[in-house]
């Protein structure tokens, strides 16, 4: 339930989603998982961060290059 780019930075609403998709998986006794439905590990969401930061960096280059 995140698009980018949005009204909030990134990386900021990356971390408030999986924060929320925690809490709601707590609330409910279930898990978080990720696109193939595998339990969301921390690595995963290291490398999920990662790249909304590359796409962060992308968007930054393109706006200069205008």
């Amino acid at each position: 339930f995140m698009q980018l780019p949005g009204p909030v930075e990134g990386v900021q609403a990356f971390d408030a989603m999986i924060e929320s998709a925690r809490a709601l998986a707590s609330s409910l006794g279930g898990t978080v998982c990720d696109a193939t439905r595998s339990v969301l590990t921390n690595q995963t969401i290291g490398h999920m961060r990662e790249e909304v930061i590359g796409y962060q960096l992308q968007q930054r280059v393109a706006k200069t290059a205008l």
